[in-house]
């Protein structure tokens, strides 16, 4: 099986990006670790800067927790000052509580139709394109001929429900999973192989196999990556 042109470059993008991020981060810490730079501030701050510009970059800068993470590092890299007398870093958390609730204020109606088109989506297509960054998602797959797809989940959380799918033929799901879990749900008398580069991360076949005579056999293959985060397979 494979993907379309389109699907097989965002995911291969998605992963060039993520690399390309970690590079940088290793050569700032490097540079000053060797002293060949002096850096008059923290280098943490900077970690989270870059993470959130590029969530914020992939979902459009849509992401709230994009511009939390971006917040957070240039707070912590401006010089500490007092406010009323109280140290500025110690305001740090009050001021992300009251974003967070103004956000969840502003917003209640797309919040409220996100929640209710993740716990009833469904999805017919024969193929599988899912992409979560700080978020949570349910899909429930009707497919009879359903070929596999692309799952890309950062800091999110997905469910992807199979019951209901069938093929005949091999499935195949690219997984990139950064700091998120993907759960997915399939008949206990399918075969599912993992290929999954695995850097701390989890990843489980919770399933109790069970057959019956005469019972087709079904085969998913889930191959990619998976850092930070984790994949589980379960039956019903």
């Amino acid at each position: 099986m494979h993907l379309g042109p389109h699907r097989c470059a965002n995911h291969r993008n998605n992963r060039f990006a993520l690399g390309a991020l970690v590079i940088l981060i290793g050569v700032v810490v490097l540079i000053k670790k060797l002293g060949v730079v002096v850096f008059p501030f923290p280098m943490w701050p900077l970690v989270l800067i870059a993470v959130g510009l590029f969530l914020g970059v992939k979902s459009n800068f849509r992401s709230f927790g994009s511009w939390v993470l971006i917040a957070l590092g240039i707070l912590f890299i401006i010089p500490k000052f007092y406010v009323f007398g109280i140290l500025s870093v110690h305001l740090v958390a009050p001021l992300v509580l009251i974003l967070l609730g103004t956000y969840m204020i502003v917003t209640p109606g797309r919040r409220a139709w996100r929640r209710q088109h993740a716990l009833m989506g469904t999805v017919s297509d024969d193929t599988l394109n899912m992409d979560v960054t700080f978020g949570e998602k349910t899909t429930v797959v009707t497919s009879k001929a359903f070929k596999g797809g692309a799952v890309s989940n950062t800091f999110g959380s997905t469910k992807i429900n199979l019951l209901q799918a069938d093929s005949n033929e091999k499935m195949l799901l690219h997984m990139n999973v950064s700091f998120g879990s993907v759960e997915i749900v399939v008949p206990s008398h399918w075969e599912v192989e993992f290929h999954i580069e695995n850097s701390f991360s989890s990843v489980e076949d919770k399933r109790y196999l069970r057959t019956s005579p005469g019972e087709e056999r079904k085969t998913l293959i889930l191959k990619g990556s998976c850092s930070f985060g984790s994949i589980t397979v379960k039956s019903a």
